[in-house]
């Protein structure tokens, strides 16, 4: 007799993903089908629905179905999840592959590093839009201690970053940040 292979097996029921639901009901995780077994023999969970066809885990002691949906006894308290977004996934690489390459200060391609618009000591962060190219003889001419601007003289950017496409959308902010520093920086 030949199983279909979607046919749980002694040898593949671990492999079965059962969900998960929160003690009201709402969606909770989706866990391998041995996780399922320990949360309902620790008492921590019960059985919504068997998974068809029927299979039966056995151990020396207890026999339990397979179960296809669980639900929480108690409930469990789930910090949220962090919101990530095109600045989070923002890297030094990507920055310069975004500009090609080319220092915001001189405008000469071969940057490799990457300088912060707004410095974070003036409350700048670590953002797609914050950053732009630099090389590094750009970098090291600018005077020590000093308070940096977009728009001051001895070292302003010739280039701005431009946040383009879906990886450098960045949030409506920073979008009139760049804006405002394009109309300072206008001669």
């Amino acid at each position: 007799m030949r199983r279909s292979p979607t046919a749980v097996t002694a040898r593949t029921w671990m492999n079965t993903r059962v969900r998960v639901l929160g003690f009201a009901y709402e969606d909770f995780d989706v866990v391998p089908a041995a996780r399922a077994i320990v949360l309902l023999t620790e008492e921590l969970a019960i059985t919504l629905v068997e998974h068809a066809p029927r299979f039966v885990v056995r151990s020396q002691h207890i026999a339990i179905p397979l179960p296809h949906t669980v639900q929480l006894l108690d409930y469990v308290h789930t910090p949220p999840r962090p919101v990530i977004d095109d600045d989070a996934r923002a890297s030094f690489r990507a920055v310069l592959e975004r500009d090609h390459h080319r220092c915001a200060y001189c405008g000469r391609a071969g940057a490799t590093t990457v300088d912060h618009v707004y410095p974070r000591s003036r409350g700048g962060g670590n953002s797609w839009s914050n950053w732009s190219p630099a090389a590094q003889p750009a970098t090291t001419s600018k005077p020590t201690g000093h308070r940096r601007k977009p728009t001051c003289r001895c070292c302003g950017f010739l280039v701005l970053p431009a946040p383009t496409g879906s990886a450098g959308a960045g949030s409506g902010a920073n979008r009139s940040q760049l804006r405002d520093l394009r109309r300072e920086t206008q001669p």
